[in-house]
């Protein structure tokens, strides 16, 4: 009998520790895609990027963003359209799909990203950070990119850093910056 109910209490405290995982997983992940849904809307902001032909120049263009979130059904994503301004009349558009697949995977810039931290704090500034990361490529180089989102009441920002797998140090590639367009 002892035995019998050692075993059931052991199965239980599992089930429990299964279980209340799960739900926590669920619920950030739901908290994520809340904070994503929350760039709804108009953006307007710039780039920054270091040059691709020389790695030192940096180059600064007027972006701006327009933001949908597509809550229908279980497919819940944000898209988002880019506008580059080139000067000279000149304007480059970009589009892509964000959304979080699960609480480690965040679909970003046409791939997978593993997310390595989230964070929220709803006080005063109510931020949010996403952290994720991947191996790839950059300037034809082998390299581990990491993506930092930080969003805040009315703006956001995504910086993009890049270690190449033949340096101990990493550099800043892009940083988009934005606030609402009222």
């Amino acid at each position: 009998m002892k035995k019998s109910f050692t075993l059931f209490v052991l199965f239980f405290v599992t089930f429990l520790i299964f279980s209340s995982s799960k739900i926590y997983s669920q619920s950030t992940q739901g908290k994520m895609l809340e904070r994503l849904a929350s760039l709804n809307g108009n953006w307007i902001g710039s780039l920054e990027y270091l040059d691709y032909s020389d790695n030192k120049s940096k180059v600064k263009l007027p972006t701006t963003c327009e933001a949908i979130f597509n809550k229908s059904g279980s497919d819940k994503y944000l898209f988002v359209k880019f506008i580059f301004d080139e000067g000279k009349g000149k304007t480059v558009t970009g589009e892509d799909a964000w959304t979080i697949l699960d609480e480690k995977t965040f679909f970003y810039d046409s791939t997978s990203y593993m997310i390595t931290n989230y964070y929220s704090q709803f006080a005063n500034n109510d931020i949010s950070e996403f952290v994720f990361s991947k191996d790839g490529m950059d300037n034809n180089k082998l390299c581990t990119i990491e993506q930092k989102f930080t969003i805040q009441n009315d703006s956001f920002a995504i910086v993009k850093r890049v270690k190449y797998k033949d340096s101990d140090e990493s550099f800043t590639r892009h940083e988009f910056s934005f606030v609402r367009n009222k």
